[in-house]
């Protein structure tokens, strides 16, 4: 009997000791092993966080060594797409390195800025269309049309084509100018090359001069001189960073001149 009570205490003993273990393990251990788990996990996070930052920081710092470069790189762009027509500079211009080639300008007639369009974006559209429609016929012979809308070869994805930046607007420019057909020719290339604005040429029309004297606006020409017709654009981009000044609601209103003393009001102003 005492053998008996005394393995059963054993084994109760054993019992509760395996018992109080595993309640330590899941109610103490366990909690601060996980704890510490995932304080690990933030400790590497924060690492990667903090060397993905210290890369930047050293790109930057690089980058911020070619600054007054960048700058510089900058500055001549915007001479050549500048942030507002500037279409008096731009002619003085034409003038000088027409006078510099010997050719004179008798006519230029510049447009009104007028948003750029690509032109390949702007055939996309009508294009489009004519596939529309002409799945809309096939469908009609008894074809299924959404075999063929559905399989990606016969639709291949169209390529992206260049973003055209916002605002960016373009000046038509028309020009007709006289001289030689040497001074034609450098007059041309001055057009595309000679100057701070960048100056797309679209079309050329020419035609030979004959023995003439000078008059109405034309100088003289003898046979071999040309006379051009040069159809080309100009490039504005305005500055998108420049913030605009809100109007203050409060502001007073400009004052208005006050009528002028002993003056008749029916008057022109020349008068």
């Amino acid at each position: 009997m005492g053998g008996s009570k005394t393995a059963s205490w054993v084994t109760g003993t054993a019992l509760l000791a395996l018992v109080l273990v595993a309640g330590g393990w899941f109610l103490l251990i366990g909690p601060v092993f996980a704890t510490a788990g995932e304080t690990r996990l933030q400790a590497q996070s924060v690492r990667e966080s903090n060397e993905a930052l210290a890369q930047r920081i050293t790109k930057l710092a690089k980058q911020y060594e070619n600054l007054e470069q960048y700058k510089a790189e900058l500055a001549a762009l915007r001479a050549q797409v500048p942030t507002t027509a500037q279409q008096s500079e731009y002619l003085r211009e034409l003038q000088t390195i027409a006078d510099a080639n010997g050719v004179t300008l008798t006519t230029v007639t510049p447009s009104i800025p007028s948003a750029f369009t690509l032109v390949g974006q702007a055939a996309a559209a009508p294009a489009q269309d004519e596939e529309m429609s002409g799945a809309g016929v096939s469908g009609q012979d008894g074809e299924t049309p959404a075999d063929t809308a559905t399989d990606p070869a016969a639709q291949p994805a169209a390529p992206a084509g260049p973003a055209v930046p916002a605002g960016m607007a373009t000046v038509q420019l028309s020009m007709t100018a006289v001289g030689s057909y040497d001074g034609i020719l450098a007059f041309v290339n001055a057009l595309q090359t000679g100057t701070t604005r960048l100056f797309l040429l679209t079309d050329v029309q020419g035609n030979g001069q004959s023995d003439t004297e000078a008059g109405a606006g034309r100088p003289a020409t003898a046979v071999g001189d040309l006379e051009v017709q040069l159809t080309g654009m100009v490039f504005v981009l305005p500055d998108s960073t420049t913030p605009v000044a809100p109007a203050d609601p409060e502001a007073p209103a400009p004052a208005l001149p006050g009528a002028v003393p002993n003056k008749n009001p029916m008057v022109p102003l020349g008068g």
